[in-house]
């Protein structure tokens, strides 16, 4: 073999190991994958709902599932992403059931904080009286197979439960 057909292949040797280096693959892996859901189920039938999502998970998640660029917008006193994008990224991945009746999630706000996280606040109400309470929160399973969705209810329910891709849903009560 000679010094140039050498010389060619360990540049590309070494552009290839460049590439896997940064490819995006490799750009949102991290060792956990973990969100946080917080309900609060109050006894006028009214539930507040505060998610904490990675942030970077998200946007990678969201332009993936989209097949577009998400970029924050910033106002007066943090950055935060399009409601409406927001919305409907939670409306396919996040349900809350009651007595099997998909209950309306209203988007009350979103925020970047400064840590990394992403926040997001929903609230919704239920039309009838507490019975069969469900869960379903596939966030980012569809992309991260190691993710785990902690879901915290408090109120009218007091339990805890971690969802993975081998159970999205749970049932309470």
């Amino acid at each position: 073999m000679n010094l140039n057909k050498t010389t060619h292949i360990l540049f590309l040797i070494l552009c290839s190991v460049c590439l896997l280096q940064f490819s995006p693959s490799t750009i949102h892996t991290h060792e956990t994958y973990v969100s946080i859901t917080s309900i609060e189920i109050k006894e006028n039938k009214s539930i507040e709902i505060s998610m904490e999502l990675n942030t970077e998970d998200f946007i990678y998640c969201l332009n993936k599932e989209n097949n577009h660029t998400l970029k924050p917008t910033s106002n007066h006193t943090h950055e935060q992403f399009s409601d409406s994008l927001v919305l409907a990224y939670i409306n396919n991945h996040f349900k809350l059931k009651n007595n099997n009746k998909l209950l309306k999630l209203q988007l009350v706000g979103n925020e970047i904080m400064n840590d990394g996280s992403f926040m997001i606040y929903l609230t919704c109400r239920m039309k009838e009286k507490l019975k069969l309470f469900s869960v379903e929160n596939d966030i980012f399973m569809n992309v991260y197979h190691r993710q785990q969705n902690i879901i915290n209810l408090t109120g009218s329910i007091n339990e805890s439960i971690t969802l993975t891709k081998y159970e999205t849903s749970h049932q309470f009560i």
